[in-house]
């Protein structure tokens, strides 16, 4: 309980939490809820804390989880799209170079284009 607790250093806050400690009702609560000290129940009620923590926790990571997964897409759209962009604006040189090509010669003899 409060009454047993006091601050470290603090003379006057131990000699009260020991008084409240030693009347007849603390002896008795003792006696139905008795410290558990071991290291097995420290433990247990450790792991019992985790899970509580990882769990009111859970929607969090999950929300970062939805926004890693979305710029993740991102980027991969970014990052075809700009392969795309590149390869067209190479092959658009050829292709450009190709039609001025046949213009050229179609200018000059417009007979010599095939069917």
């Amino acid at each position: 309980p409060a009454e047993w607790m006091y601050n470290h250093g603090e003379a006057a806050g131990l000699l009260s939490s020991l008084a409240a400690a030693v009347t007849p009702g603390s002896k008795q609560r003792l006696r139905e809820e008795p410290v558990k000290a071991s290291w097995r129940d420290a433990t247990t009620e450790l792991i019992a804390q985790y899970e509580k923590a990882i769990e009111a926790n859970l929607p969090h990571r999950m929300e970062l989880a939805t926004i890693g997964a979305v710029v993740t897409n991102l980027m991969r759209v970014a990052l075809v799209g700009l392969l795309i962009w590149w390869a067209l604006r190479i092959e658009g040189r050829v292709a450009m170079a190709t039609a001025i090509a046949l213009l050229r010669q179609f200018s000059e003899d417009p007979t010599s284009i095939s069917r």
